[in-house]
């Protein structure tokens, strides 16, 4: 009986153990479908707003978010609220967050070290994870309107790289447009994206935290140029509040994995969102199936 008793205590020392910090134990849904992007078929890819702006972060903060996106075994990730090197995150985040899922990384500056209503050194901005080299980077500024004053305002980028996947040339850009309630510098900012748009030619998938909802004035601006690939304008696609803010379920759509009207090289065969305690936003996957 000894010997049993051992061999029990032995055989669950070795089984892997579920700390808080464990994302599948926490939030996992096993219904999700997780297709496996390969070399000639699949592109996943993730928008994810990672709340940088939120301090301090540490060590563990970066492996519960890297766990996240690699749960989802994505092709590119894009990120939103990324700090380079402040005060309050004295990181630089994107490549903090390469570094743990083995992939490549860019960069677009937001805010400039030291400029109006930036206190502190350092940039904050958008970033991009790419499974496949890079090619090429562009880098843009979107600013507040004018006209609404300087009461929080912040100007933001658009970071966008270029890869080839299988002899396609491809596009993946992020941007993250005003945060505050009056709508009057997000739809400034949606006017300015389309030449910026414009500019990436053949195909792109543009994903972003636009800090809008479906319905609104942004995002009818926005659909002249792009198409959003979330089946439905229902709940199970909102985006924000993950449960980090101890709510469980999201109330509102603002998160989006966008293509062109015309595109011709990309079908979206999966869209999911994935509830998560490490951002207070959702990410969102998408797969596309690459067309000949």
């Amino acid at each position: 009986m000894k010997r049993i008793v051992i061999f029990l205590l032995v055989a669950l020392s070795l089984l892997p153990s579920c700390k808080k910090e464990d994302v599948f134990a926490l939030w996992r849904d096993p219904s999700y479908l997780v297709i496996q992007s390969d070399a000639t078929n699949f592109v996943t890819m993730m928008q994810y707003n990672i709340w940088g702006a939120n301090s301090p972060w540490d060590s563990e903060r970066f492996d519960r978010v890297a766990a996240v996106i690699n749960s989802q075994k994505p092709d590119f990730v894009s990120l939103n609220e990324v700090d380079s090197l402040t005060t309050r995150n004295p990181w630089f985040m994107c490549r903090e967050l390469a570094t743990r899922t083995g992939m490549y990384y860019a960069f677009a500056k937001a805010r400039e070290p030291y400029s109006l209503h930036w206190n502190q050194p350092g940039a904050y901005g958008d970033a991009i994870l790419s499974r496949h080299p890079i090619l090429e980077v562009k880098r843009f500024k979107l600013y507040p309107d004018p006209a609404q004053g300087e009461t929080d305002k912040e100007d933001r980028s658009v970071c966008a790289i270029r890869v080839n996947v299988n002899g396609t040339s491809l596009w993946i850009a992020t941007t993250h447009l005003d945060h505050r309630g009056v709508e009057m510098s997000r739809i400034y900012q949606a006017r300015n994206l389309k030449p910026i748009v414009d500019q990436l030619a053949g195909s792109l998938i543009l994903c972003g935290d636009l800090n809008a909802v479906p319905t609104s004035e942004t995002m009818k601006i926005v659909f002249t140029y792009l198409t959003p690939q979330y089946p439905s304008y229902t709940s199970q696609y909102y985006t924000y509040p993950s449960i980090y803010n101890g709510q469980a379920n999201p109330t509102s759509l603002i998160d989006y994995i966008m293509l062109k009207p015309d595109e011709q090289k990309l079908e979206c065969v999966s869209y999911r969102v994935v509830n998560s305690p490490a951002s207070d936003h959702c990410a969102v996957v998408a797969t596309f199936k690459m067309k000949d």
